[in-house]
């Protein structure tokens, strides 16, 4: 039960965090031609998916924890990491194969 109320805590303030982030994103797309870069849309993607998926989480982990399904109540709990890996592997894409420009 312990385990549960520290995840809840800590994906409690990665959506938050996230819902800043999210605020902008959309900044993402200043620089011209950025909207043509699938790596910069993966970022926005993956950003503005972080505070659901933090959501759904919540949601889905306490929901198992009461059925008491562990196999689901883990899966639950790696959804926020999907977000995080994939804005993740989005700067890095962008780093390596745009060298840091957005714009492509």
């Amino acid at each position: 039960m312990s385990y549960q109320v520290i995840a809840t805590v800590l994906y409690i303030l990665l959506g938050i965090i996230g819902l800043f982030m999210s605020l902008f994103s959309v900044m993402l797309f200043d620089a011209p031609g950025s909207e043509n870069n699938p790596f910069t849309w993966l970022a926005v993607l993956a950003i503005c998916s972080l505070p659901i998926t933090c959501l759904v989480s919540l949601i889905g982990s306490w929901h198992c924890y009461r059925m008491a399904d562990i196999k689901k109540l883990n899966i639950f709990y790696c959804l926020p990491f999907i977000s995080v890996i994939l804005i993740v592997v989005a700067f890095v894409a962008i780093e390596i194969l745009y060298d840091g420009k957005l714009n492509g």
